[in-house]
């Protein structure tokens, strides 16, 4: 009973969170900023320019930089349809892994019972 539960949530879980991924993975990244090259502007984030770099450094250190640099790199996971697709294939393959596993007879020995043979 518990397997199956677990089963029934996993599938849940794994399908809806990947579903809501995939429906995020639309969202173009919102633009700070703009470069120009050869006198064309380009939408670009702020975080990506030398200056703002620059500037957390100053105030954090190379630490600081590095763990700004992971939260961007986490933040992106949320809009890319590749992990969306991950976390649905996780899912199924989890619960389907527990509803498989609850529905195998349990194996009982001759010693575990209490009986003598």
């Amino acid at each position: 009973m518990i397997l199956r539960s677990w089963g029934v949530l996993c599938l849940c879980a794994g399908l809806g969170l990947g579903t809501w991924v995939w429906q995020r993975g639309q969202a173009p990244p919102q633009a700070s900023g703009y470069v120009v090259v050869d006198g064309l502007a380009y939408p670009a984030p702020v975080e990506d320019t030398k200056a703002y770099n620059r500037q957390m450094e100053v105030m954090g250190g190379k630490g600081l930089v590095a763990v700004e640099a992971f939260s961007r790199w986490l933040g992106g996971l949320s809009r890319s349809r590749v992990f969306a697709g991950l976390l649905a294939a996780g899912g199924l393959g989890l619960g389907l892994a527990f509803l498989r596993a609850a529905a195998r007879p349990a194996v009982r020995d001759d010693e575990d019972s209490g009986q003598s043979p």
